[in-house]
């Protein structure tokens, strides 16, 4: 018995010219398959599902882990995020030594102090206003 045996009979089945009751009657009959040889082929049948289903079982796992160890070694190469205090600590630090920041930035920050340097309180409630603008995104995701 092969596989085009059994296609034929699953021909025979779908275009239902043999009904199922004459495929069991007829097994053993000179042409058809004994008890024996369709038990041996169900057996082999379901091994080869089985083996199939455990290969392509292994194969998802394997991806699954090396795509998890992937991402375990990108989050601990990613510095954690600061806060939004310590970004802004930053800034001031920044905005407070004249020989780092140009002309123009501190110009821009000196609206109440009439062309004396910005306090860190004043510089500090600006760059709130802009992050609770939306101007600033603490995350470095794109605004839309």
């Amino acid at each position: 018995m092969n596989t085009l045996f059994l296609k034929q009979i699953n021909e025979l089945i779908i275009e239902a010219d043999f009904e199922d009751n004459n495929i069991t009657a007829s097994i053993g009959e000179e042409g058809f398959p004994t008890a024996d040889e369709i038990f041996r082929i169900k057996g082999f049948v379901s091994k080869s599902i089985d083996e199939s289903r455990k290969l392509r079982l292994e194969r998802i796992k394997a991806s699954f882990n090396q795509n998890r160890e992937n991402k375990s070694k990108k989050m601990t190469s990613v510095q954690v995020g600061r806060s939004l205090q310590e970004m802004l600590g930053d800034i001031v630090k920044a905005m407070q030594s004249p020989e780092q920041v140009p002309n123009g930035l501190l110009i821009a920050f000196r609206e109440q102090s009439a062309n004396q340097a910005a306090s860190e309180e004043d510089i500090k409630e600006i760059w709130e206003s802009l992050y609770q603008l939306g101007l600033i995104d603490i995350d470095g995701k794109p605004e839309e």
